[in-house]
Protein backbone atom coordinates (compact mmCIF):
# COMPACT_ATOMS: atom_id res chain seq x y z
CA UNK A 1 0.00 0.00 0.00
CA UNK A 2 2.60 2.66 0.94
CA UNK A 3 4.60 1.94 -2.18
CA UNK A 4 1.58 2.19 -4.14
CA UNK A 5 0.44 5.60 -2.37
CA UNK A 6 4.62 6.49 -2.92
CA UNK A 7 3.89 5.85 -6.98
CA UNK A 8 0.81 7.89 -7.22
CA UNK A 9 2.37 10.59 -5.12
CA UNK A 10 5.90 10.29 -7.77
CA UNK A 11 3.71 10.15 -10.81
CA UNK A 12 1.29 13.31 -9.53
CA UNK A 13 4.62 15.03 -9.32
CA UNK A 14 5.90 14.46 -12.26
CA UNK A 15 2.85 15.47 -14.23
CA UNK A 16 2.28 18.73 -12.38
CA UNK A 17 6.47 19.56 -13.68
CA UNK A 18 5.82 18.29 -16.81
CA UNK A 19 2.64 20.41 -17.39
CA UNK A 20 3.90 23.43 -15.36
CA UNK A 21 4.70 26.89 -17.48
CA UNK A 22 7.92 28.78 -17.05
CA UNK A 23 7.74 32.08 -16.30
CA UNK A 24 10.24 34.93 -17.19
CA UNK A 25 10.25 38.62 -18.54
CA UNK A 26 10.89 40.73 -21.68
CA UNK A 27 11.45 44.69 -21.84
CA UNK A 28 9.49 46.02 -24.27
CA UNK A 29 10.67 49.24 -26.05
CA UNK A 30 8.43 52.44 -25.77
CA UNK A 31 5.05 52.12 -28.25
CA UNK A 32 5.43 48.50 -28.57
CA UNK A 33 1.14 47.43 -28.48
CA UNK A 34 1.97 44.09 -26.24
CA UNK A 35 -1.17 43.55 -24.03
CA UNK A 36 -1.87 40.32 -21.76
CA UNK A 37 -3.36 37.05 -23.74
CA UNK A 38 -1.10 37.80 -26.71
CA UNK A 39 0.88 34.86 -27.57
CA UNK A 40 4.73 34.14 -27.30
CA UNK A 41 6.71 32.79 -30.05
CA UNK A 42 9.73 30.59 -29.55
CA UNK A 43 11.74 29.82 -32.52
CA UNK A 44 8.40 31.02 -34.91
CA UNK A 45 6.73 28.34 -32.47
CA UNK A 46 3.30 29.34 -30.60
CA UNK A 47 4.89 28.66 -27.23
CA UNK A 48 3.04 30.32 -24.31
CA UNK A 49 1.10 34.01 -23.38
CA UNK A 50 1.63 37.45 -22.10
CA UNK A 51 0.39 37.16 -18.38
CA UNK A 52 1.04 41.09 -17.81
CA UNK A 53 1.95 44.00 -18.71
CA UNK A 54 3.64 46.57 -16.37
CA UNK A 55 6.70 48.66 -14.90
CA UNK A 56 9.37 47.41 -12.94
CA UNK A 57 12.49 49.12 -12.05
CA UNK A 58 11.91 52.23 -14.58
CA UNK A 59 11.42 49.36 -17.68
CA UNK A 60 8.42 48.12 -19.39
CA UNK A 61 7.70 44.89 -18.97
CA UNK A 62 6.08 41.83 -19.86
CA UNK A 63 5.75 39.03 -17.73
CA UNK A 64 5.04 36.09 -20.32
CA UNK A 65 4.56 32.02 -19.29
CA UNK A 66 5.86 29.07 -21.47
CA UNK A 67 3.51 26.28 -21.80
CA UNK A 68 4.72 24.06 -24.70
CA UNK A 69 6.86 21.88 -23.61
CA UNK A 70 8.70 21.08 -26.67
CA UNK A 71 10.64 24.66 -26.44
CA UNK A 72 11.14 24.58 -22.72
CA UNK A 73 14.58 22.69 -23.01
CA UNK A 74 15.74 25.60 -25.65
CA UNK A 75 14.95 28.00 -23.36
CA UNK A 76 18.75 28.21 -21.67
CA UNK A 77 21.43 31.19 -21.41
CA UNK A 78 22.03 32.79 -25.09
CA UNK A 79 17.96 32.89 -25.86
CA UNK A 80 16.91 36.35 -27.04
CA UNK A 81 14.16 38.36 -27.83
CA UNK A 82 14.27 39.92 -30.90
CA UNK A 83 11.47 42.34 -31.21
CA UNK A 84 8.91 41.97 -34.03
CA UNK A 85 5.61 43.93 -34.42
CA UNK A 86 2.21 42.93 -31.75
CA UNK A 87 4.47 39.95 -30.92
CA UNK A 88 7.06 38.40 -28.64
CA UNK A 89 9.83 36.67 -30.48
CA UNK A 90 11.99 34.92 -28.77
CA UNK A 91 15.19 33.06 -30.52
CA UNK A 92 17.22 30.10 -29.19
CA UNK A 93 19.45 29.43 -32.41
CA UNK A 94 22.44 30.33 -30.73
CA UNK A 95 21.63 28.18 -27.65
CA UNK A 96 23.28 24.90 -26.98
CA UNK A 97 22.67 21.81 -24.57
CA UNK A 98 25.83 22.90 -22.68
CA UNK A 99 24.52 26.21 -22.04
CA UNK A 100 22.35 26.87 -18.62
CA UNK A 101 19.04 26.69 -18.18
CA UNK A 102 17.50 29.85 -17.77
CA UNK A 103 16.24 30.63 -13.97
CA UNK A 104 12.74 31.18 -13.00
CA UNK A 105 11.19 34.75 -13.69
CA UNK A 106 14.74 35.66 -15.39
CA UNK A 107 14.99 38.40 -18.29
CA UNK A 108 15.63 37.71 -21.37
CA UNK A 109 17.65 39.86 -23.13
CA UNK A 110 16.39 41.75 -26.01
CA UNK A 111 18.73 42.57 -29.39
CA UNK A 112 17.74 44.23 -32.36
CA UNK A 113 17.03 42.00 -35.61
CA UNK A 114 19.96 43.77 -37.32
CA UNK A 115 22.59 42.77 -34.68
CA UNK A 116 21.10 39.10 -34.17
CA UNK A 117 21.12 38.52 -37.93
CA UNK A 118 24.84 39.58 -38.19
CA UNK A 119 25.88 37.48 -35.16
CA UNK A 120 23.91 34.67 -36.94
CA UNK A 121 25.87 35.72 -40.60
CA UNK A 122 29.05 35.59 -38.44
CA UNK A 123 28.62 32.01 -37.51
CA UNK A 124 30.11 29.28 -38.94
CA UNK A 125 28.34 27.54 -40.92
CA UNK A 126 25.68 30.39 -41.04
CA UNK A 127 28.45 32.32 -42.57
CA UNK A 128 29.19 28.95 -45.23
CA UNK A 129 25.21 29.39 -45.71
CA UNK A 130 25.62 32.64 -46.65
CA UNK A 131 28.55 32.35 -49.07
CA UNK A 132 27.14 29.28 -50.72
CA UNK A 133 23.80 31.68 -51.57
CA UNK A 134 25.95 34.38 -52.78
CA UNK A 135 27.89 32.41 -55.07
CA UNK A 136 24.31 30.64 -56.22
CA UNK A 137 23.14 34.08 -56.58
CA UNK A 138 26.49 35.19 -59.16
CA UNK A 139 25.71 31.57 -60.97
CA UNK A 140 21.86 32.42 -61.12
CA UNK A 141 23.09 35.86 -62.45
CA UNK A 142 25.67 34.72 -65.12
CA UNK A 143 23.70 32.37 -66.47
CA UNK A 144 20.53 34.55 -66.85
CA UNK A 145 21.55 37.60 -67.85
CA UNK A 146 22.11 36.18 -71.23
CA UNK A 147 18.47 34.34 -71.72
CA UNK A 148 16.72 37.12 -69.87
CA UNK A 149 18.84 40.44 -69.33
CA UNK A 150 20.60 41.74 -66.77
CA UNK A 151 18.14 44.00 -65.50
CA UNK A 152 14.89 41.11 -65.68
CA UNK A 153 17.42 39.07 -63.75
CA UNK A 154 17.98 42.00 -61.22
CA UNK A 155 14.57 42.04 -60.78
CA UNK A 156 13.94 38.66 -60.24
CA UNK A 157 16.54 38.18 -57.87
CA UNK A 158 15.50 41.34 -55.76
CA UNK A 159 11.73 40.15 -55.45
CA UNK A 160 12.94 36.77 -54.27
CA UNK A 161 14.72 38.80 -51.40
CA UNK A 162 11.68 40.51 -50.79
CA UNK A 163 9.23 37.65 -50.65
CA UNK A 164 11.80 35.44 -48.53
CA UNK A 165 12.14 38.44 -46.05
CA UNK A 166 8.62 38.35 -45.37
CA UNK A 167 7.77 34.74 -45.42
CA UNK A 168 10.90 33.03 -44.20
CA UNK A 169 9.41 32.93 -40.32
CA UNK A 170 6.44 31.14 -41.56
CA UNK A 171 9.66 28.34 -42.78
CA UNK A 172 11.58 28.42 -39.62
CA UNK A 173 9.08 25.51 -37.96
CA UNK A 174 9.00 23.25 -40.38
CA UNK A 175 13.15 23.47 -40.41
CA UNK A 176 13.58 23.06 -36.72
CA UNK A 177 11.16 19.55 -37.09
CA UNK A 178 14.08 18.88 -39.80
CA UNK A 179 16.32 19.21 -37.89
CA UNK A 180 14.53 17.63 -34.88
CA UNK A 181 14.09 14.21 -37.17
CA UNK A 182 17.98 14.42 -37.91
CA UNK A 183 18.95 14.28 -34.31
CA UNK A 184 21.96 16.53 -33.03
CA UNK A 185 25.49 17.11 -35.44
CA UNK A 186 27.74 14.39 -35.35
CA UNK A 187 30.19 15.13 -31.90
CA UNK A 188 33.72 15.82 -33.26
CA UNK A 189 36.61 15.90 -31.24
CA UNK A 190 37.80 19.37 -29.49
CA UNK A 191 40.79 20.47 -32.27
CA UNK A 192 43.52 22.86 -30.77
CA UNK A 193 45.79 25.02 -33.02
CA UNK A 194 48.15 23.27 -35.35
CA UNK A 195 51.52 22.25 -34.09
CA UNK A 196 52.70 21.30 -37.15
CA UNK A 197 56.37 22.74 -38.14
CA UNK A 198 55.88 23.76 -41.14
CA UNK A 199 53.65 26.52 -43.44
CA UNK A 200 51.94 24.09 -45.17
CA UNK A 201 51.32 21.81 -42.55
CA UNK A 202 49.15 24.82 -40.24
CA UNK A 203 47.18 25.27 -43.14
CA UNK A 204 46.12 21.99 -43.63
CA UNK A 205 45.86 21.52 -39.25
CA UNK A 206 44.08 25.16 -39.20
CA UNK A 207 41.64 23.75 -42.33
CA UNK A 208 40.78 20.50 -40.66
CA UNK A 209 40.12 22.71 -37.36
CA UNK A 210 38.00 24.66 -39.06
CA UNK A 211 35.90 21.59 -41.26
CA UNK A 212 35.41 19.91 -37.70
CA UNK A 213 33.82 23.06 -36.03
CA UNK A 214 31.58 23.47 -39.16
CA UNK A 215 30.44 19.71 -38.95
CA UNK A 216 29.51 20.23 -35.12
CA UNK A 217 26.57 22.41 -35.37
CA UNK A 218 23.49 23.06 -37.91
CA UNK A 219 23.26 26.42 -39.76
CA UNK A 220 20.29 28.91 -37.84
CA UNK A 221 16.74 27.75 -38.55
CA UNK A 222 16.32 31.50 -39.92
CA UNK A 223 19.29 31.55 -42.40
CA UNK A 224 18.12 27.75 -43.99
CA UNK A 225 14.26 29.00 -44.13
CA UNK A 226 15.63 32.14 -46.03
CA UNK A 227 17.44 30.57 -48.14
CA UNK A 228 14.76 27.58 -48.84
CA UNK A 229 12.02 30.55 -49.73
CA UNK A 230 14.72 32.92 -51.67
CA UNK A 231 15.65 29.83 -54.12
CA UNK A 232 12.19 28.62 -54.59
CA UNK A 233 10.73 32.40 -55.57
CA UNK A 234 14.09 33.24 -57.48
CA UNK A 235 12.90 30.01 -59.48
CA UNK A 236 9.34 31.08 -60.02
CA UNK A 237 10.03 34.68 -60.42
CA UNK A 238 12.61 33.93 -63.55
CA UNK A 239 9.89 31.87 -65.02
CA UNK A 240 7.74 34.47 -64.75
CA UNK A 241 9.31 37.28 -66.25
CA UNK A 242 11.32 35.36 -68.46
CA UNK A 243 7.94 34.30 -70.14
CA UNK A 244 6.49 38.17 -70.12
CA UNK A 245 10.05 38.70 -71.43
CA UNK A 246 9.90 36.26 -73.92
CA UNK A 247 5.99 37.62 -75.13
CA UNK A 248 6.88 41.57 -75.02
CA UNK A 249 9.89 40.75 -77.57
CA UNK A 250 7.43 39.10 -80.03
Amino acid sequence: MNRLRTFLLCAIACLAGCTSSLKFQVVLNEGESIKPGDIVFVDSVQAGQVDSVGNEAGDKVANISITANEVKDRLRVGAVRVPEPGRIQINTEAVTSNDRMLSHGARIPTKTKLVYMMEQYSRGSGLVTVVVAIVALIVVYLVFKGLMGALTTIVAIAMAALTAQVFHQKIVPWVVEVYAKLGPPPEVMPQTPSTAKTVAGKVVGDMNATIQDLMSQFPPPAIVAFAVVGFVSLVIYLIILGRLTSRMRH
